[in-house]
């Protein structure tokens, strides 16, 4: 899986490449709004599907994207932590 700023692998592959991990005995699993512009998130969730028992699963809360899915700049990565930040990533 990859951050926001770099081209996306395969879809199959970082579902794998979790599932890998996984089967070695990693079972602490960190995702962010921010990897892959969600797509880490959803990754996450699809290669744990059937194994949720198995491991951890940490979610930070960084950056805000605009409704059409673009990442606005760096100002909403250092921006507000606060719970009514968290409360609107939620519900995006």
């Amino acid at each position: 899986m990859q951050m926001a700023m770099k081209k996306p692998h395969n879809d199959r592959y970082a579902i794998a490449t979790l599932q890998a991990a996984l089967d070695a005995g990693i079972n602490f699993l960190n995702v962010a709004n921010f990897y892959g512009m969600g797509r880490g998130e959803y990754l996450a969730g699809q290669a744990l599907k059937e194994r949720r028992d198995q491991a951890f699963l940490s979610v930070k809360c960084s950056a805000m994207f605009s409704p059409s899915g673009t990442f606005p700049g760096v100002g909403a990565i250092i921006g507000d932590r606060y719970p009514a930040m968290v409360m609107k990533l939620a519900a995006q």
